[in-house]
């Protein structure tokens, strides 16, 4: 767990050198400012998603975790 947690952190210290090239990522795709923030922002949600992740998987049992993890990211897929 110890390990999970600082390799997350390592990865969101790295997150932090996008901040000053947002103005030109923002340029380059042709979105706002504020769409290209939101995006990095989401991804750095993703420490959270693993977190829940973990003690889904310890409460329910394996299978149905992964049948439900395909269902939502098949969600995500389609809308």
């Amino acid at each position: 767990m110890l390990v999970g947690v600082l390799c997350m952190s390592l990865l969101e210290a790295a997150t932090l050198y996008y901040g000053p090239t947002l103005i030109y990522v923002a340029e380059e795709s042709r979105q706002s400012l504020a769409t290209v923030g939101a995006v990095l922002a989401i991804h750095g949600l993703g420490f959270f998603s693993t977190l829940t992740a973990n003690r889904l998987v310890r409460r329910f049992e394996m299978r149905r975790s992964t049948i439900i993890g395909c269902g939502l990211v098949a969600l995500g897929i389609l809308g």
